[in-house]
Order: structure tokens, then C-alpha cells, then sequence
């Protein structure tokens, strides 16, 4: 694997590493917060070695890869991407002030988003390694809102 590749790659599997602890509520405060830069590096790192800054070229990636997977082709999907990482940005500064409906409906977005980025839009070992993670991830989720909403 290039450098290039490295550096679209790693920032993304850290980005969700730290989301699935803020999920699981280790540290949660920071897990968001390191999540959301390693994203903000992701999102950089591929528009600089992928895309070449052009966010035509970005659409049409995203267009490619969401007619592989379910046969329309639409680059919409990177508007939410978008949104999504600034989303990610504005929830990790002010976590400590969000009321828990807005904690919980970030927590379902969150892991509605990284489900489809680690496994629905993947293939081969990363989809495995992505269903692993999901799944551990959905766990210590259960296990933190079963043990943190009891009491």
C-alpha cells in the first residue's frame, strides 16, 4: 500500500475506532473529538491524493461506487458526507451540552454512517474487518446504555 493510500485509510479506521469508544462511552467527550479530526484528516487526505481538490471529480467516485453497490448512480451521497463531517465536528465541541435525545440521535447516525462506510461500501477483508467492528461496536453500545440508563 502507497503512503498516499495510507493516509486516506488510516484517518478513516481511527475516525471510526474513536467513534465506536464514544459510542461504547469510553471517554466520550475526546473519543468524538479525536474522531472528528481523524475524519477531518481523512476527508483532506483523500480530496488531496484521490481527487485532486476537485469536488467534480469527488462526485463522481462517490456516483461510481454507489452504482456498484446498489445500481444507481448518484453522487449525493458525498453532500452527506459533507454534512455529516461537519455534523461531526459541531457534536464534538459541544457533547458536554447536548441534551441526551440529541446524544442518542448522533449515536444512531453515527453508526448508521460507519456501518455503510465499513461495510455496505467495502469489500473483501476490510468488509470483515468492518462487520467485526460493527459488531463490537453495537455491543459495547448496548452494554453502556444498558448499564449508564439503569441508574
Amino acid at each position: 500500500m502507497t503512503l498516499p493510500e495510507l493516509s486516506v485509510r488510516v484517518p478513516v479506521w481511527m475516525a471510526l475506532m474513536s467513534g465506536a469508544a464514544g459510542l461504547a462511552g469510553i471517554c466520550p467527550k475526546w473519543s468524538w473529538r479525536c474522531g472528528a479530526a481523524a475524519c477531518l484528516v481523512h476527508v483532506a487526505a483523500a480530496f488531496h491524493f484521490v481527487h485532486g481538490w476537485s469536488h467534480t471529480v469527488a462526485w463522481a467516485a462517490t456516483a461510481a461506487q454507489v452504482r456498484s453497490v446498489i445500481g444507481w448512480e448518484s453522487g449525493a451521497g458525498l453532500w452527506l458526507n459533507y454534512a455529516f463531517t461537519a455534523g461531526w465536528l459541531m457534536v464534538s465541541c459541544v457533547w458536554d451540552h447536548l441534551p441526551v435525545w440529541a446524544r442518542r440521535t448522533w449515536e444512531c447516525l453515527f453508526a448508521f454512517m460507519a456501518f455503510n462506510a465499513a461495510v455496505v461500501f467495502t469489500a473483501g477483508l476490510v468488509r470483515w474487518a468492518g462487520c467485526v467492528l460493527s459488531g463490537i461496536t453495537l455491543g459495547g453500545w448496548l452494554w453502556f446504555r444498558r448499564r449508564t440508563d439503569a441508574g
